[in-house]
């Protein structure tokens, strides 16, 4: 019994230590009260390193996430953490940043929201999505890349349950004078992407 409460006890002096990062009110569905996150962790020089996310419910029900490390740059707070339905069910989901690299390529650690059980599970499959825009009207997540100063890639998925499905992916290559080449590559069965059209694009496009 003595080590039962020694080890709660250590949680919670564990828990206290976290300092909160931020702080977001979200709802889960668009007529639905509002739940509460906060990303808990601890400051890592100019940097804090976040690895928890405590989720309260609106009737007070509560879980962390916590199987996560994530560095986040100084000034983060608005943008590090998203809540908004990245597989199209009617359910808003949580994703958080996982670090800020030199380009433009952000990865994202991502939880969706399980109806069933009214909590965030995570989906490490959509992790490949890297930028990740929601595009509600054609149900797709769109993911910007940059290759290189020339060189650039856009992916477009179409989540299908827990799976985010690679159906279209254009590359664009510019020119020194500004002009660019677009190849467009998409998913035909089995045989996985295949080039479907290139396009010339002038300094004005």
């Amino acid at each position: 019994m003595k080590k039962i409460v020694l080890f709660f006890l250590l949680m919670a002096a564990t828990a206290s230590a976290q300092e909160l990062f931020t702080e977001l009110q979200a709802r889960v569905t668009p007529d639905g009260p509002p739940f509460t996150f906060r990303v808990l962790g601890d400051p890592d020089g100019a940097s804090f390193s976040a690895y928890g996310i405590h989720v309260i419910a609106p009737d007070g029900t509560e879980h962390m996430l916590d199987q996560f490390d994530a560095l986040l740059p100084e000034g983060s707070e608005i943008d590090a953490l998203y809540v908004e339905d990245v597989n199209f069910d009617g359910y808003a989901d949580l994703r958080i940043m996982k670090y800020l690299p030199g380009g433009a390529n952000v990865p994202y650690f991502f939880w969706l929201y399980d109806k069933e059980t009214d909590k965030f599970v995570e989906a490490k499959e959509f992790e490949v999505v890297l930028s990740p825009q929601v595009d509600a009207q054609n149900k797709e997540l769109i993911s910007r890349q940059r290759v290189s100063a020339a060189e650039y890639v856009t992916e477009y998925y179409k989540p299908q349950g827990w799976i985010p499905r690679l159906v279209r992916r254009e590359e664009r290559t510019f020119q020194s004078d500004g002009s660019s080449e677009v190849k467009v590559f998409e998913v035909q069965g089995d045989s996985g992407l295949q080039l479907v059209e290139t396009k010339q694009l002038g300094p004005e496009s």
